[in-house]
């Protein structure tokens, strides 16, 4: 089930291992989808000085996972109290073929140690533990921030808990808006029931269990709530879903946003982010044109489903997007900030142009040639600019999206491609 805490058990256990010598190395490896776990096992692979001998291999993650465990191998000979600990964030139903190959691999080595969350029970030969959340008791104590609470006070907190299975990140949001809105529990009740609409109409959307619909519904509660106090903000909020949910969100990519879609109010993005501090939908942190955006993926995926409308009008904001990307990345590099941030924008622009694609797919027979010829035009050059910041990382993928771009131009100028 999502927000359990199991990454962050995970990310625990990482650091106490982590801080018993110096020379306990950790590895979060994201396995949410398996473009995620490719770049994942590539920068660790060209971390480690590792060569590709035959980059065409159609299963590059093998490739990968071989060289690397055959490095570690050879480093943990050389250095007897070395020992490697492997984060395997997130596997999903997807990824689970590459990640038990991977698994296996890993195996080769006794020195290494591995902790692989999930929410699909793979059949793993390890040992499983299971995260199921707070116990009634503990939901009580977390949401009265450890004071006491008298009966009816108790009973409420119970009552809020039940509505989500006691789901640790649920209650944390709801415990934060309580705070940041000086609501009491009883009031946070009323203002949920207010909210709260049947979830008939999302069930065949999210296919998810009851426990886990329970926190979706009362989540998509709380960003009613956001709506209908905040519309400007809402809209920033709103454009979360095109990004990778998998990733740091860079704030300067919602200003350069902001501005496309008119909100011209330097002080609306700063609103934006203390709506996200204030209603525990993540973290911020570093500074100036480096802060970005920790949210989790159930945030991102309620969004989706309550805003998931394939109509012109998200065309437009694919454009503002799109647009927003081509602004914000640098074609130069010049210097070190450049390509931070490029690097910060980099899988969020992939992730728009996946989502401009599917959208443009879907509309295209209902779109203006006007509209067209720009989306075109837009996703071209953000193909180009994916491309050329992905080659300063010697990455493989570069190639496919500068290829991709010549192509679009050649397209766009109605001229045939030859090799």
């Amino acid at each position: 089930m999502k927000g359990t805490g199991k990454s962050q058990l995970a990310l625990k256990y990482a650091q106490e291992h982590k801080e018993e010598s110096t020379n306990h190395i950790v590895w979060k490896i994201k396995c949410q989808n398996t473009s995620l776990l490719q770049r994942a096992l590539e920068f660790l692979h060209r971390s480690l000085g590792c060569i590709i001998t035959n980059p065409n291999f159609p299963d590059i993650c093998r490739i990968y996972g071989n060289s690397i465990v055959t490095k570690l191998k050879t480093l943990c000979q050389h250095h007897s109290d070395l020992s490697p600990l492997f984060i395997l964030d997130n596997v999903t139903e997807t990824t689970l073929e590459k990640v038990e190959i991977f698994l296996n691999q890993l195996q080769e080595c006794t020195s290494i140690k591995v902790i692989a969350t999930t929410e699909v029970l793979p059949g793993f030969s390890q040992n499983v533990l299971e995260i199921n959340g707070f116990t009634g008791e503990e939901s009580c104590t977390f949401l009265s921030g450890n004071k006491h609470q008298n009966e009816s006070e108790k009973e409420l907190s119970l009552e809020l808990a039940k509505k989500i299975n006691s789901n640790p990140l649920g209650l944390y949001i709801f415990r934060t808006l309580m705070y940041q809105q000086n609501w009491s529990i009883g009031r946070i009740n009323e203002i949920i029931k207010s909210f709260y609409f049947s979830l008939t109409n999302m069930e065949s959307i999210a296919g998810r269990h009851e426990v886990e619909d329970r926190l979706f519904g009362h989540l998509r509660a709380v960003l009613d709530i956001v709506k209908e106090t905040d519309k400007a903000i809402f809209k920033l909020l709103s454009v979360l879903k095109f990004m990778d949910k998998n990733e740091e969100i860079p704030i300067i990519l919602l200003e350069f946003y902001s501005m496309q879609i008119g909100l011209l109010d330097i002080l609306t993005v700063e609103k934006f982010v203390k709506k996200i501090k204030d209603a525990s939908f993540g973290m911020i942190t570093g500074e100036d044109d480096f802060r970005v955006l920790k949210t989790h993926e159930v945030v991102i995926l309620v969004l989706e489903m309550e805003l998931d409308t394939n109509s012109p009008s998200d065309m437009h904001t694919m454009l503002h997007l799109l647009k927003s990307c081509i602004m914000v990345i640098s074609h130069d590099n010049r210097s070190w900030k450049d390509l931070k941030i490029n690097k910060l924008v980099l899988p969020h622009a992939i992730e728009v142009v996946r989502h401009a694609e599917k959208l443009f797919t879907t509309l295209e027979n209902t779109l203006d040639i006007k509209v067209i010829v720009e989306y075109k035009t837009l996703l071209m050059l953000v193909n180009h600019l994916i491309g050329y910041t992905l080659s300063y990382n010697k990455s493989l993928l570069a190639m496919d999206y500068l290829a991709k771009a010549k192509q679009q131009i050649f397209s766009l100028c109605n001229v045939e491609l030859t090799e």
